[in-house]
């Protein structure tokens, strides 16, 4: 089961931002994607890379 959680106004308190979350098949956070309404438009912003315990062994800022 995938699961996708949004939220409103995740650069403090900017309004027409939605961030989203992209897990894989073990809920595990891959990717964080941002809508913006303004450009109809989105895009991932942070591509997470893990080891083989699952923590964190780098990121990229797209």
């Amino acid at each position: 089961m995938r699961w996708l959680v949004a939220e409103e106004a995740p650069d403090g308190g900017t309004a027409h931002l939605v961030q989203c979350t992209l897990t894989d098949h073990l809920n595990t956070v891959r990717d964080i994607a941002k809508y913006n309404p303004g450009s109809d438009m989105t895009t991932v912003v942070n591509h997470l890379i893990y080891d083989a315990f699952r923590r964190v062994a780098g990121a990229s800022d797209c």
